[in-house]
């Protein structure tokens, strides 16, 4: 669906403004002194004294090791300790502590301390063994590909340290700290209740709704909880917007009802009389200006840096949240899929819109090109403002996350910067270049953000444009949510940043047909760092999806199945066989870098729909291949992979232009597959456009890398594949049921299996937790054995089949 962010509402946001204008005034102390006490040779535990805020209370701490992030931790912890360090080594900390109005202290006194000598260990001495050739370094930005697609012949090996423990290329991986659990957690549990309001099913409950939060805000702006008691509340006369500080509970997903009854009808594309979302979190719903001033970089940002140096820093503040993007650089590049002469593109396939030379029929988006970068159009090279180059960020800026000001010379919160060296909490995920090809920015947005709003405990049904918007809201969330029937997306996250989505139950769109009409979660504009974790989602067109947006956030442990396309007369009839995408960070160009960890779903897929997403990292999932059987409530058909009249039938699919993926210790298939189900399963199917393979459709594989989900319309009724998508790919340690073992390919490898592991092989845990997550209880952890391919408990897919999807320990 286009963005519809385009006209003001001020009535909210006026209040919402003059509390954030007084916020400012308020100061948070630095902590106290921090001690740093070395107690091994890998260890270093720190303690600092309290701050104090003198408006609000102390959320959590950060916490910097030379110069960089390290751990947020909550507000009542005071210690913390460091261990995997390197002995005889020495580090210097800082901490800073952070309110519940968003604002920061100044950084502690630094301190440095230097972890004890190694003790020997009197072992025999190992047999020598051959020096490794060294491996070149990667580099943070992708190398230029080649105009065809030519394979890497031999596979480069990964980069790994001496001590056997598996690690990707540095231009791969990241300090994954997503969401409010992951940045202090939700800080709701001592907030205090203000009201419990009593539904009384009429257009009044809107109003009364609306009241409370208002005044619950105004009375308690250190946080506050309005209740609503079971029952159903009617919200035909529009939606509510969530303040900061204050979160709108309900009695339990499935007691509580947030109902529109003159919205959204299953099977019907067109939105109702309320044609709205049931709720915000964030200031408004539209807003004019939605930006405010931008500065051009003056130095490239690189992938992991957490600094840039602009032009000017008027107009920007310490705390700030702000947009990093830069222009596309497209220009007619070869196409590698072979539907046309040439695809718009930059020369590296970093951006690859969805245009062809010529045009093809009934795909291409409608992106103006050539467009002369000038000062007056923001230096784009596509698009003309109001077309797809604009859809989900600024025009001809896909590329782009969202920051958060750490420092700029001032560091108070609220302060105005005095330096041109703009300092952020969290790392660039890409790199942003400088200069004439791609302008590289930092822009402001027009409204401050909404901070620390929730929405716990209650279902929303019937909505016809969205169900539960996050818009200018930083470390927001929704909590045990259940989403049903609704039109557009159910959960979306629009220029938001740090927020999250958790323990939810998010299923049925009422017009699972691609569109926009029907995707479960979604994010768009920027929005970055976000956490999905612990969700069901189930029976919409696409369980997920990514617009432009999804940087640094992590996916993790939900359960994510039967993505659809409707088969009724009155949806598209004749393609209830299209398995669609299903865990994903795609649908519009510019997405990138994000962790997809311990999900259960039919398929992982980098749909091109819009363009390309690139350098997501797929790590420890179960990907099925097949969807389970299932009959929708929605048109009443029933779909059963297992017949074989599905497909195209994949356990990892990555469309063309999917580019610098990483696919680690996923377990592929199911048992049997490669006899008793189905005996057409392949490992690696590939082919080009000259030599193409027979269709995908009838040809299941295990691996679909490149994949041109057009084939059938290009001419050659063949599968064809960007040979490229395979080649930058690293794929390790994944185990599947057509080999029955696990294979490790390296980057660029290619089939067959390769049994063989490299000398560190020894895979983590997880990729952005410390430990096993509180909500996995008695369970195993991790869940997914990619040495045997053994499969156990998954939460959320727990209690799913146990038919209480709300039911969260």
């Amino acid at each position: 669906m286009i963005n519809r962010l385009i006209s003001g509402f001020t009535i909210v946001f006026s209040c919402l403004f003059s509390f954030s204008t007084f916020a400012r005034l308020a100061r948070v102390s630095p902590p106290g002194p921090v001690n740093a006490t070395p107690v091994s040779s890998s260890q270093i535990n720190l303690s600092w004294g309290a701050s104090s805020t003198t408006s609000g209370t102390i959320l959590r701490y950060q916490i910097f090791r030379n110069g960089v992030i390290l751990k947020g931790v909550s507000g009542s912890t005071l210690s913390y300790q460091n261990a995997g360090l390197a002995a005889s080594t020495t580090y210097t900390y800082k901490v800073r502590a952070l309110n519940s109005l968003g604002q920061y202290s100044s950084f502690s006194t630094p301190v440095s301390a230097t972890t004890l000598a190694a003790t020997p260990t009197p072992t025999p001495a190992p047999t020598p063994t051959p020096t490794p050739t060294p491996t070149p370094t990667p580099t943070p930005t992708p190398t230029p590909l080649p105009p065809t697609p030519t394979p890497t012949p031999t596979p480069t090996p990964i980069p790994t340290p001496s001590s056997g423990a598996y690690v990707l290329p540095d231009n791969r991986t990241t300090l994954w700290q997503p969401g409010a659990t992951y940045n202090g957690g939700i800080p709701d549990g001592s907030w205090p209740l203000y009201t419990t309001i009593n539904c009384s099913n009429s257009t009044a409950d809107l109003s009364t709704i609306q009241t409370a939060l208002n005044n619950a805000s105004a009375a308690n702006p250190n946080g506050a909880v309005v209740a609503l008691a079971a029952g159903t509340c009617n919200f035909n006369s529009g939606f509510v917007l969530i303040p900061s500080n204050t979160v709108l509970r309900g009695a339990g997903a499935g007691k509580t009802t947030i109902a529109v009854s003159n919205g959204s009808n299953p099977q019907s594309p067109q939105p109702g009389v309320h044609n709205a979302p049931a709720m915000i979190l964030g200031p408004a719903r539209w807003f004019s200006p939605y930006y405010g001033n931008s500065t051009l970089l003056t130095l490239d940002v690189n992938q992991g840096s957490y600094t840039a140096t602009v032009a000017t820093s008027a107009g920007f503040h310490v705390g700030d949240y702000v947009l990093l993007d830069e222009t596309s650089g497209a220009s007619w590049q070869p196409d590698l899929s072979g539907l046309a002469t040439s695809v718009l593109a930059s020369p590296d396939y970093r951006v690859a819109w969805q245009v062809h030379n010529p045009a093809y029929q009934y795909l291409d988006d409608p992106v103006a090109y050539p467009t002369a970068p000038t000062a007056a159009n923001n230096y784009a090279g596509t698009g003309n403002g109001s077309d797809a180059a604009s859809w989900f960020t600024r025009q001809d800026r896909p590329t782009a996350e969202i920051k958060q000001i750490a420092s700029c010379g001032a560091t108070t919160q609220g302060a105005a910067c005095t330096s041109t060296t703009i300092t952020f909490t969290l790392p660039a995920r890409i790199s942003y270049r400088a200069g004439t090809t791609h302008y590289a920015e930092l822009t402001s947005f027009g409204s401050p953000f909404v901070v620390h709003a929730g929405v716990e405990s209650l279902t929303v049904t019937g909505t016809d444009d969205d169900a539960i918007d996050f818009q200018f809201c930083a470390f927001c969330w929704a909590k045990n949510v259940e989403v049903r029937q609704w039109l557009g997306v159910g959960v979306n996250f629009i220029s938001s940043y740090a927020s999250e989505i958790r323990d939810s139950y998010i299923h049925d769109a009422n017009w699972p047909v691609p569109g926009g009409g029907g995707y479960a979660l979604g994010s768009q504009n920027g929005s970055s760092e976000l956490l999905y974790e612990n969700n069901i989602s189930v029976r919409s067109n696409k369980v997920m999806e990514a617009r432009s947006s999804g940087a640094g956030s992590v996916v993790a442990y939900n359960y994510m199945d039967d993505g659809m396309i409707g088969s009724s007369s009155v949806e598209e009839p004749g393609n209830q066989g299209w398995i669609e995408a299903g865990i994903n960070g795609s649908h519009m160009v510019g997405s990138h870098n994000m962790l997809f960890e311990g999900n259960w779903a039919f398929n992982f897929e980098s749909d091109c729909t819009h363009g390309n997403s690139i350098y997501h990292t797929v790590f420890r999932n179960y990907l099925r291949g097949y969807r389970t059987p299932f009959t929708s409530p929605i048109d009443g058909v029933t779909y059963d992979d297992t017949t074989g009249q599905s497909g195209p039938y994949r356990a990892i699919g990555a469309v063309r232009y999917s580019f610098w993926f990483s696919f680690v210790g996923n377990v592929l298939g199911v048992p049997g597959m490669a006899g008793v189900l189905n005996t057409t399963w392949n490992y690696d199917w590939t082919g080009t456009q000259n030599s193409p393979v027979p269709g995908a459709m009838g040809h299941p594989s295990i691996w679909m890398l490149g994949w041109n989900d057009n084939n059938s319309e290009s001419g050659t009724n063949g599968y064809m594949s960007v040979l490229n998508a395979e080649t930058t790919a690293v794929r390790d340690g994944n185990f599947d049921f057509v080999n029955n073992a696990q294979c490790w390919h390296g980057l660029g490898g290619t089939g067959p299996c390769v049994t063989t592991p490299p000398a560190a092989s020894s895979l983590p845990n997880s990729y952005y937790l410390a430990g096993k997550p509180a909500f996995f209880g008695n369970n195993t952890w991790p869940w997914v054995d990619p040495g045997t391919g053994a499969i156990y408990t998954l939460p959320a897919k727990a209690r799913f089949d146990a038919g209480t999807p709300n039911s969260v320990p």
